[in-house]
């Protein structure tokens, strides 16, 4: 697989969550896939991904990623990305603002035989709760 192939399917992944295609991420996920997220540690296999996904578009219903910038080299595809979505449910004990929030992240996955593999995310979620008026807490140092 070439790394302009590998590009593309990190881009691909990206569209699902646009278009809600949760049917997807069976296609282009290994079933053996890990998420390292400390904001989503539940998330340890591609079904517990396809239900996080789910759950999330259903807090930010319009939630939208756009790529910002995308590199790649050998199995690992760099992706910056931007999301903004409206809080329209509880989230981390929020309850809903009806507020348009906008985040941005890294996401950098490893894809193997035409599937993502591994991913690690960050998102500014503290970024998220402080648009929304909250402040969360940190628990660590």
């Amino acid at each position: 697989m070439s790394t302009e192939d590998k590009k593309a399917l990190v881009q691909r992944t990206m569209n699902l969550i646009n278009e809600r295609n949760f049917a997807g991420i069976d296609q282009m996920y290994a079933s053996s896939y890990i998420r390292h997220d400390a904001s989503a540690p539940q998330v340890r296999n591609r079904d517990a991904y396809k239900q996080y996904t789910m759950v999330l578009c259903k807090i930010f219903p319009d939630l939208h990623f756009t790529i910002e910038d995308l590199f790649a080299e050998g199995e690992k595809v760099v992706c910056r990305f931007t999301t903004a979505g409206t809080h329209s449910s509880p989230w981390r004990g929020i309850p809903a603002t009806g507020k348009k929030v906008t985040t941005s992240g890294i996401a950098i996955s490893r894809v193997v035989d035409n599937e993502v593999v591994e991913d690690w995310f960050i998102n500014d979620i503290f970024g998220m709760a402080e648009q929304l008026g909250a402040t969360l807490v940190h628990k660590g140092i």
